[in-house]
């Protein structure tokens, strides 16, 4: 690549971000706190529902916001653990948080349905969550490999690693040309 190339792309990427900022002036940006109704201030996860409901995961709780008004959900709704790593949706509409080191809270709309090692889940500390629409599959990535959730049972994928605690973490889950990609 020429200096002459170069300088035609800095160019360009100059005026793209020019009409970007200029576009951007006119938004307005609200700040919302503990004070407006969040159940706290560090937000880990954020996941707009089918039905448009934003579902707000933090630290110290859950709580949903429908543009207007957050609703935290708390014990008196079901919900036993407030450390909500990740938020999906599955096809039936069912609300699915990771509850980092108190594995899958599941709410169908009226309660909350658990899911630990107990019940087949690879290990409680779960980081991440996926919807694998095809198949209707949860997928949960753990700190000790996958577990795959068909509705009925688990079944889990563990990876032999060369590091010190001998564990394959799964931080992330995605979809990618009609395969399941995760880290």
């Amino acid at each position: 690549m020429n200096l002459s190339m170069l300088l035609q792309r800095k160019q360009t990427l100059s005026v793209v971000l020019f009409f970007f900022v200029f576009i951007s002036i006119g938004q307005t940006v609200k700040n919302f706190t503990i004070s407006d109704g969040l159940p706290g201030n560090s937000i880990k996860c954020l996941y707009k529902a089918s039905n448009g409901l934003m579902w707000i995961g933090t630290e110290t709780g859950l709580c949903t916001f429908d543009g207007e008004e957050f609703k935290i959900i708390g014990e008196e709704q079901g919900l036993k653990y407030n450390l909500i790593w990740k938020i999906a949706e599955d096809a039936n509409k069912n609300i699915w948080l990771s509850t980092y080191g108190n594995g899958i809270a599941k709410f169908d709309g009226k309660r909350f349905i658990y899911y630990n090692k107990k019940n087949g889940l690879v290990n409680d500390a779960v980081r991440t969550l996926y919807c694998y629409k095809k198949k209707n599959w949860m997928l949960f990535g753990t700190e000790d490999g996958l577990s795959i959730f068909n509705g009925k049972k688990f079944k889990n994928i563990k990876f032999k690693t060369n590091n010190w605690s001998k564990k394959f973490q799964v931080n992330f889950i995605s979809e990618y040309n009609n395969k399941i990609l995760f880290t």
